[in-house]
């Protein structure tokens, strides 16, 4: 596959992927699940695939002072605080609109990167 086709391909499944979590979220939240609750259950969902996976590829993180500073802020900026607002506002602003502020940034970032 050609370098351009898997990165299409890659940023496609990454929104539908997306766009997927967005829609359990909205399921969570008429069951009466919090949205702190849910995210809080997906990020160790995910913490529990990935870690194995890169003990598995010989790949393991840094644990050092600092690392874990910058793992720590990253994933509070870059995933926990954004998700939280958008679990804590799908219920009011929709599915849709949710999803599609997930999908439409990386498909914007290719179609400059063009």
């Amino acid at each position: 596959m050609q370098p351009n086709t898997l990165a299409l391909v890659s940023l496609f499944g990454a929104g539908l992927l997306l766009a997927v979590t967005t829609n359990l979220g909205k399921v969570a939240s008429t069951l009466g699940v919090y949205p702190l609750a849910y995210l809080t259950w997906s990020l160790v969902g995910a913490c529990v695939i990935l870690l194995p996976l890169a003990l598995w590829r010989g790949r393991t993180p840094r644990t050092d002072r600092r690392s874990l500073e910058y793992y720590f802020l990253a994933a509070l900026l870059t995933v926990a605080g954004s998700n939280l607002i958008f679990f804590s506002v799908v219920g009011r602003l929709g599915v849709s609109f949710v999803a599609l502020m997930y999908a439409l940034p990386p498909l914007l970032t290719y179609a400059g990167e063009i």
